[in-house]
């Protein structure tokens, strides 16, 4: 997505369906961590409950955010 191509040659059908559903999972994994990163104070309170239940999903695997 950053760079507006595809992970191998061809066509968008001619991609690896699980790399690009992967690939999708993790640009929006990352998306929320960024977006939540950036409450501050009483912001905190405005994060969706999804993004909560996201990053404690992550905190319960391991993974630091």
């Amino acid at each position: 997505m950053r760079y507006s191509s595809l992970p191998g040659p061809g066509a968008l059908l001619d991609q690896d369906a699980g790399l690009m559903n992967r690939m999708s999972v993790l640009g929006n994994v990352y998306d929320t961590v960024q977006r939540v990163r950036g409450l501050a104070g009483k912001e905190i309170h405005n994060m969706r409950p999804a993004d909560g239940r996201l990053l404690a999903w992550l905190d319960e695997i391991g993974v630091r955010t």
